[in-house]
């Protein structure tokens, strides 16, 4: 069985796909009524909001790289990685890490 989608989930609620948007991003100009008829039809159907959907739409991944140039498990990066994503999650951004321990892994792809 496929995953419902934001459409099935708006014709169980009785909204448009634009009204379920609003109401799952915490949007304004939606009653409460209205938001929790969508959370219901969410329920109900087992649709969870895709992160990747919304970063299609608004074309933000929220997502930070940080690339470090010896062992991931050293102590310095593994607290330098512990204190940028616990700034970052804190502000919803996603931190992906990428070690990349020699030159030639560090030099700019070509063109």
């Amino acid at each position: 069985m496929s995953e419902p989608t934001i459409y099935e989930v708006a014709k169980e609620a009785g909204v448009s796909a634009a009204t379920v948007s609003r109401a799952i991003n915490g949007r304004d100009r939606i009653s409460e009524t209205t938001r929790q008829k969508v959370f219901d039809a969410c329920a109900k159907l087992g649709f969870s909001a895709s992160k990747t959907a919304s970063m299609l739409r608004t074309g933000k991944t929220n997502r930070i790289a940080l690339t470090v140039g010896n062992s991931l498990a050293g102590w310095f990066s593994s607290q330098l990685a512990e204190g940028v994503y616990s700034v970052l999650a804190s502000q919803g951004y996603d931190l992906l890490s990428y070690r990349l321990a020699n030159a030639d892994q560090r030099r700019p792809l070509s063109k």
